[in-house]
């Protein structure tokens, strides 16, 4: 029902206002709204968070969470990749115009085997930190480092071993398992960009 639809995405007080005069937020809920119009069963959904805040956002999470319970098939375009790892069942990764990569999240993070990051505080020389068993990218800001690791296990081994060797410490290690980003930056080379 679409007056439920305008009540869920806190439009009902907007019906006065211009659509030039509502804020990108009220625009990007009005698009949302408007795509929805005939209970259609696929709806493409551009950029459908971009200017919002994190409780907007997450009602449009739930919202499109809902409409694939619904049956309904929903395209998303977004650059918002960890938004598209939450939401998405396939995702088609296009670099230049072109698909580069097509899978679900996890199939295309093991398929092309995406590095975990693990990032710490380490005081020692920085050339001990490039020679950690795994590590294939290391990147450094003042004693703070991170490390892209093809196989944690042995890169921590390495660190343990090293912090021992050394009488070195290393404080606040943070492992982040890989995401569609580390991906992204993995298959292109770039951060990403508009």
């Amino acid at each position: 029902n679409f007056d439920i639809l305008i009540s869920y995405l806190g439009l009902e007080h907007l019906f006065s206002k211009t659509v030039a005069s509502l804020s990108g937020g009220q625009k990007q809920r009005l698009n949302v709204a408007l795509a929805l119009v005939g209970d259609p069963k696929v709806v493409i959904l551009d950029e459908p968070t971009a200017g919002l805040d994190p409780q907007t956002r997450r009602q449009i999470h739930d919202l499109i969470k809902q409409l694939k319970k619904e049956g309904k098939t929903i395209i998303v375009t977004t650059h918002y990749l960890e938004e598209a790892e939450k939401l998405c069942d396939k995702v088609a990764i296009i670099d230049n115009g072109k698909v580069i990569a097509c899978g679900s999240p996890r199939e295309l993070i093991s398929k092309f085997d995406a590095q975990s990051r693990i990032e710490f505080i380490y005081s020692g020389d920085p050339k001990d930190i490039e020679q950690l068993r795994g590590v294939v990218k290391v990147v450094s800001e003042g004693d703070t480092y991170i490390c892209w690791s093809s196989n944690v296990e042995i890169t921590l081994q390495s660190l343990f071993s090293l912090l021992e060797s050394k009488d070195s410490v290393v404080r606040q290690i943070i492992i982040n398992s890989p995401t569609l980003e580390d991906l992204f930056l993995q298959l292109t080379g770039r951060h990403l960009r508009d």
